[in-house]
């Protein structure tokens, strides 16, 4: 089984990134890695996927996520919950928008 730096702590969070672009706000979603190794935040009712956005500092760390939904994230599982999430790009119909997560509740895993 492959995690994301379980228990591993980061001196940043998502509130603190300095290329937030607007108001945070809550999904209803599904957190899950997709073929490209990449995790991304389906919101459920939509047609279209979040990019969750990795430390500007340093691209091998981990996404900012809060640690309890960085415990069940993995290969084998989707995670369904509500997420708060600020934007990293603006809103652009048909492109791909970029957002870290600063809080998660309500999680519960799927297997796929």
């Amino acid at each position: 089984m492959i995690s994301i730096g379980a228990g591993a702590a980061l001196a940043h969070q998502c509130r603190d990134d300095p290329e937030i672009v607007g108001q945070c706000f809550t999904v209803h979603g599904r957190v899950a890695f997709r073929a490209n190794m990449r995790l991304y935040l389906w919101p459920i009712g939509t047609r279209r996927l979040l990019a969750i956005s990795y430390p500007p500092e340093a691209k091998s760390e981990p996404p900012f996520m809060p640690d309890n939904l960085r415990r069940l994230v993995d290969l084998e599982h989707a995670i369904f919950g509500d997420f708060k999430v600020c934007p990293l790009s603006p809103e652009r119909p048909g492109r791909l928008r970029f957002v870290c997560i600063e809080a998660a509740s309500h999680l519960v895993p799927r297997q796929w």
